[in-house]
């Protein structure tokens, strides 16, 4: 009787593709476009990512992978030639930008 007990263990569902479940779960999720700035926000932006200096804590919100995201993190490193802005916890390109707020000055 034992041994049949331990047979059902034979047909237990499986995953046989790693990373399937996930992959189909962000291609249903609803895709948001890229929302255009404004001129005025385009300048707004171009000023608050000049004024930028190492150590300042920011809260920026990006776009990627067809949906807005937000992190709050430390300024690093700003790439002008790259575009591109390193903080500590994301490497954002300037274009994907689209609102940027100075949480903390460094001291």
């Amino acid at each position: 009787m034992a041994e049949k007990a331990g047979r059902g263990k034979l047909f237990l569902p499986f995953s046989s593709l790693s990373g399937f479940d996930e992959l189909v779960r962000k291609q249903t999720q609803q895709l948001e476009r890229r929302r255009p700035r404004s001129d005025e926000e385009n300048e707004l932006l171009s000023r608050q990512v000049l004024s930028l200096r190492k150590g300042m804590r920011v809260r920026v919100t990006y776009f990627e992978d067809g949906a807005y995201r937000a992190c709050t993190g430390t300024v690093r490193q700003m790439e002008p030639v790259g575009r591109t802005l390193i903080l500590d916890c994301k490497t954002l390109r300037l274009d994907d930008i689209y609102a940027l707020e100075a949480v903390d000055f460094p001291v």
